[in-house]
């Protein structure tokens, strides 16, 4: 179980996620490109 604090815990258990993803970007970039990311597909049946 994580902290009762963490805003992204779920109701009555408490359970909160163990990653996170910064996506944001820039709205003015110089000099740099961004690309999609791409992540493999994953059966949440197996979960």
């Amino acid at each position: 179980p994580g902290s009762s604090l963490d805003p992204s815990a779920e109701p009555g258990t408490k359970m909160t996620t163990k990653i996170g993803f910064d996506l944001t970007k820039p709205l003015v970039v110089k000099g740099k490109s961004f690309d999609i990311a791409e992540f493999p597909k994953v059966d949440i049946n197996k979960y």
